[in-house]
């Protein structure tokens, strides 16, 4: 509970001084990262935004939600996840729209009210705090370790495949596919496998192979690697 209003409290202070110090409405802030909160896994689009934001009224512009999404970075409350798009110098990395996470889960879990008897009742919720809080520990995970090219990112492409993370590390790359049940590893072990065989399938552009491949689950405390060659790793093991 104490975990809980501190997040809250934190939330309200920045409302209450760094967003009115930036002459930004309290309200309209308040409105756009709860909307932010409710679609921290999703490519969301400026227009998807304002319609949540609206209520059936009419919302935000583009421009004005672009403002506050820029101020939100600047007070280091949000961080974009990058669509990622083999090879490197690829369109697509540039064209896939970014999803937006709170820096920690634990804000974007305030902001929705998240309770652990609601989330107990939301597996919805719960999946979606779960990979952002995926998201937060492999990011600090990366941080130390050296280089200028450590980065983070998910990828999507036209045929509705997705990898929720793409590690990339000195010119090596390895997908990670989050999901809170071990019921659902198969089905992240065959998004993965999709992903591998696509970047293999140019000979051409000459893409590397994976380092490895992984599934992030909830539950247990020890890691293991499925004949296949795929890893599972439980969330309680990402430590730097």
């Amino acid at each position: 509970m104490a975990n809980q209003e501190t997040a809250s409290q934190y939330v309200q202070s920045v409302l209450d001084m760094k967003i009115v110090e930036e002459g930004y409405s309290r309200s309209t802030a308040l409105s756009l990262m709860q909307t932010l909160a409710m679609n921290q896994t999703q490519a969301v689009t400026y227009k998807a935004l304002s319609h949540d934001m609206a209520h059936g009224e009419t919302g935000p512009d583009e421009n004005t939600i672009t403002s506050y999404l820029e101020l939100f970075d600047r007070l280091f409350l949000t961080e974009n996840l990058p669509g990622w798009e083999p090879p490197m110098r690829a369109k697509a990395r540039v064209r896939v729209k970014p999803k937006r996470y709170f820096v920690d889960p634990s804000l974007g879990a305030a902001l929705i009210g998240a309770t652990p008897d609601r989330l107990l009742r939301d597996t919805q919720s719960l999946d979606m705090l779960f990979e952002a809080l995926v998201l937060r520990d492999i990011r600090v995970l990366l941080s130390s370790y050296p280089g200028l090219g450590n980065t983070v990112s998910y990828y999507r492409d036209d045929k509705g495949l997705e990898v929720d993370l793409i590690i990339e590390h000195n010119s090596q790359w390895a997908g990670l596919e989050v999901k809170l049940s071990e019921t659902k590893i198969d089905e992240a072990v065959i998004s993965l496998q999709r992903l591998r065989a696509k970047v293999a399938s140019n000979p051409a552009a000459r893409n590397a192979e994976p380092v490895f491949l992984a599934v992030i689950v909830g539950k247990g405390n020890l890691a293991y690697t499925r004949p296949d060659g795929i890893h599972v790793i439980p969330a309680s093991t990402l430590t730097a």
